[in-house]
């Protein structure tokens, strides 16, 4: 991302044609303590290198694992530094999918149901096709892995498969969330934003050593808002969010060669009930439902991790450790009427531990061979084991059953895993312009399962079932990157992807077990800079063709119950563009583009209906962002004007596989404009600032008259965002 002078000393935002994202800037002189200032760059954690003014700074990154510059990693990858996130009041993980090409979150008013997709490849919660990894864990539920954020360094999405380095479940590619470390000096910083709907959010974080060898960064949040949606019923709104967080991170360096990092986070949240209603219904009234019951969604996590790193001669030791706890639960009128239908319980709890050795070349120190060649390597191991849990309850009335007395209709799973991979990875440069990149990756996992079903008063027999199942895959790539000039790198890959089969949380008939999913994925690409480093141009072209695609498909006539189905073969094809301009230290500008073919190929059934030919669900056309940030001095002592601007634009995509119902094309469009000076700034923000109507997420339904029930995205908001730096 782009980058104009931190958020409390420079960069002002402003729409250039069709311009969205940027990040601030930094000036040299403001650099220590200023909100929205780079921080001082701690080795492991990957931020942007400062530069001179108007050129934009060298981005680190950790696509490969081991540090590396975005521009020689052989991948389409967007990162999202430090400033961008600050200046862009970046709070959860969907306001930053503006920044990346071909990159989707469909979310509903529920954090938990947050499910990303790139290039139109996605999943469900139990089995995510792309992995959210938090200081170097991997959240394998998707339920835990949308999180407030807190000391956040970066966030990367790395698009196309990354089974071969970070293994299964990454057949889309992967998240990556870095926090910043502890920093040498003694410093607190707190954002608070106060808006419409009864909006409050504040964060903060204090941050020094509490010795000369042990650093430690305290931070808390809390946020809170009133519902977008209301209950024609009651006049109640029923999508309100209220949350608490906090994370503790300790940074332990005995000596110069071995670093520690213990990093702790957890999470309270009450995401009100689903503001879900009839598609069509919802189009005609935004922002209206009307039902008889008001249910909740709430969750409670906490995540740990512990990274030992050891720098020795020739060779560098990482061990990175993590255990998560997480629990759901939530009530919701399922037949979204105003009938007293249907209720639904549903608890879902789950933890997991994983545990990663690897052993790299160091950055500086590759394996040379002569003076033409030289080899950076790395190995690893990865081990995890994870245990879900849930309960799902659906209380029919006498108006659906006919029975005189309430009738209860359950599920209940218990799953259990665990696996192993082993892989290897090398990049050979030769001759100084010339990289070859192999790796190969082995993974196993053991899966097993308790499955039951009964009803209450019982009518028959509860059903249990006892399954297990193993799975074995091989992921290799390859890669070659050719450096034409010093400015222009050239790359081509070949990589499969692979998905665990497994078993369906929610026991239905002959949908207990769905089988591992794989894919090719064929991508070139182009990386560039221009005019003295003021401007860099990244493109990519892909294809990916995979078997045995898993779709998240709902069960027939059995509302609010969904499984994972193998339904065929599908293919993708497509292009991606980063654009980044930074002609002076006061202006910046980034665009992103990207465009997605998407396809279920012949042969391809979801619930025996034939979908070949079809788009995949929830993939736009296009996507679009487009940003400017500008900043104008008020006076000699430092106190400055600045104005940002945002726009994402979707195409048109599908709800789902049959292509029957989907939302056309949209925009949104965010303003920012405020002063700053020092270590304070203050600002007044809108967000969908000319009232966008669109639905993002809608879901096959059986009770609906138009057979989808459906949310409408977030309406214009706006407030005020005050900041301030000790």
């Amino acid at each position: 991302m782009l980058v104009t002078k931190p958020l409390a000393a420079g960069g002002t935002a402003l729409v250039l044609t069709l311009l969205v994202s940027l990040p601030h800037a930094l000036r040299a002189e403001d650099s220590a303590g200023a909100e929205g200032s780079p921080e001082p760059a701690p080795e492991s954690t990957p931020v942007e290198e400062e530069t001179d003014a108007g050129v934009l700074p060298e981005l680190i990154v950790s696509g490969l694992k081991t540090p590396a510059s975005l521009k020689d990693a052989p991948l389409s990858e967007t990162a999202v530094p430090y400033d961008t996130l600050r200046s862009a009041d970046v709070r959860v993980i969907q306001d930053v999918v503006k920044f990346a090409p071909n990159t989707v979150i469909t979310e509903f008013s529920a954090r938990k149901l947050s499910n990303p997709r790139f290039r139109g490849i996605g999943s469900s919660p139990l089995n995510p096709a792309i992995t959210t990894y938090i200081d170097g864990v991997p959240i394998l539920n998707a339920n835990a892995a949308n999180l407030n954020f807190l000391n956040v360094g970066q966030i990367e999405f790395v698009r196309g498969p990354q089974s071969t380095l970070f293994g299964r479940n990454n057949l889309a590619g992967v998240i990556l969330v870095d926090s910043l470390d502890p920093k040498d000096y003694w410093t607190a910083q707190s954002i608070t934003s106060v808006g419409d709907y009864s909006l409050i959010d504040t964060r903060a974080t204090v941050s020094g050593p509490l010795t000369d060898n042990l650093g430690v960064a305290l931070s808390g949040g809390y946020e809170s808002r009133d519902g977008y949606s209301t209950n024609d019923l009651t006049g109640h709104d029923v999508d309100y969010r209220e949350s608490g967080f906090g994370k503790v991170q300790f940074l332990f360096q005995p000596t110069e060669d071995l670093t520690l990092r213990l990093n702790v986070l957890g999470e309270s949240s009450d995401d009100g009930d689903y503001a879900l209603q009839d598609l069509a219904s919802l189009r005609e009234h935004p922002y209206h439902v009307s039902r008889d019951y008001e249910g909740y969604t709430q969750r409670d996590l906490a995540l740990g991790s512990f990274e030992l790193l050891y720098e020795g001669d020739g060779v560098d030791f990482t061990s990175t450790s993590g255990y998560l706890w997480w629990n759901t639960v939530d009530s919701t009128d399922l037949d979204y009427t105003p009938l007293p239908l249907i209720r639904r319980y549903n608890e879902e709890e789950g933890n997991q531990f994983t545990q990663e050795f690897r052993l790299s070349s160091p950055a500086e120190e590759p394996l040379v061979f002569n003076p033409n060649a030289e080899l950076h390597w790395q190995t690893g191991l990865f081990f995890f084991t994870q245990h879900y849990e849930q309960e799902a309850i659906n209380h029919m009335s006498p108006l659906v059953t006919g029975l005189p007395f309430t009738l209860l209709d359950a599920t209940t799973a218990e799953l259990d895993d665990w696996g192993l991979g082993v892989y290897a990875h090398g990049t050979l440069r030769l001759c100084d312009f010339l990289d070859l990149t192999a790796g190969v990756r082995a993974d196993y996992e053991e899966k097993e399962a308790t499955l039951g079903a009964y009803t209450s008063p019982a009518f028959s027999y509860p059903t249990l079932l006892d399954l297990e199942d193993d799975f074995v895959a091989v992921s290799p790539t390859f890669a070659v990157g050719i450096d034409v000039t010093d400015n222009v790198r050239l790359y081509g890959s070949i990589a499969r992807g692979y998905k665990a089969g497994g078993f369906n949380g929610i026991f239905h008939e002959g949908g207990a077990v769905y089988d591992e999913e794989t894919s090719w994925n064929y991508e070139g690409g182009v990386k560039t800079t221009w005019l003295d480093g003021r401007v860099r141009a990244n493109a990519a072209f892909f294809y990916t063709s995979w078997d045995d695609l898993q779709l998240n498909v709902p069960v027939l006539n059995v509302p609010g119950r969904f499984y994972v189905d193998n339904v065929g073969q599908a293919a993708t094809k497509g292009f991606e563009l980063d654009l980044q301009v930074q002609p002076t230290d006061f202006l910046a500008a980034y665009v992103a583009f990207g465009l997605a073919d998407t396809e279920f190929l012949s042969g391809s059934e979801s619930d025996g209906v034939s979908i070949a030919g079809n788009d995949l669900p929830y993939s736009p056309e296009y996507t679009v962002s487009t940003g400017a940030e500008l900043s104008f001095p008020l006076n000699p002592s430092g106190l400055e004007l600045f104005a940002r601007a945002d726009i994402a634009i979707a195409g048109r995509y599908a709800y789902d596989a049959s292509n029957v119902a989907g939302q056309d094309s949209y925009a949104l469009a965010d303003f920012r404009l405020g002063v700053r000076h020092g270590r304070w700034f203050l600002e007044g923000w809108v967000r969908n600032a000319f009232d966008e109507d669109y639905v993002p997420t809608a879901i096959p339904y059986t009770l609906a008259a138009s057979g989808y029930v459906g949310e409408n995205g977030a309406p214009t908001t706006f407030g005020l965002r005050f900041g301030l730096t000790f």
